[in-house]
């Protein structure tokens, strides 16, 4: 479990049950914060699309980056992954 849209599940969608028919009627943004490789960002993105999320914002901080073109790099390649799943 990554947590971001986990949490979703768990805490807002009892809550809000239109969260759980479909995209909501504003923006669902969620902070990917468990989610590292471009791998576990899709899959997240993917649960959190599930449940009418319609953004992400993608943490690339103590990853193990190196340096500012390592942090470009790595959200090129999430990109790429996120594109290949949704479109661009």
């Amino acid at each position: 479990r990554h947590g971001d849209a986990d949490t979703h599940n768990e805490v807002i969608s009892p809550i809000c049950p239109m969260a759980d028919v479909g995209p909501a009627p504003f923006p669902g943004r969620t902070l990917m914060t468990r989610a590292r490789s471009a791998a576990d960002v899709v899959e997240t993105a993917e649960r959190w699309h599930e449940v009418g999320g319609t953004q992400v914002a993608v943490v690339t901080m103590k990853n193990g980056l190196d340096s500012a073109a390592a942090h470009v790099d790595h959200l090129a390649v999430v990109k790429a992954a996120i594109d290949g799943r949704f479109g661009s």
